[in-house]
């Protein structure tokens, strides 16, 4: 989350705009606004790529991995 404060901190001290996650909405700063992009129109919208280990036996990786593949399909 320092990552996300860090750069919220910046849009508020005039450096420009970042994509945030949801969740960083709670940081209250003034003069900083949250805009939703859901709905976006689709020539808006980026690819992501989730890149990892493919051995990895990290339970956490596969538990976010069932979580993505549950919300991309």
């Amino acid at each position: 989350m320092g990552d996300v404060v860090s750069a919220v901190a910046l849009v508020a001290a005039g450096f420009g705009v970042c994509l945030v996650p949801a969740s960083a909405t709670v940081i209250h700063i003034p003069n900083v606004v949250y805009k939703r992009l859901d709905d976006l129109p689709e020539a808006a919208r980026v690819d992501l790529s989730c890149i990892y280990l493919a051995d990895s036996a990290s339970p956490i990786l596969k538990l976010f991995l069932e979580s993505l593949r549950s919300f991309i399909m």
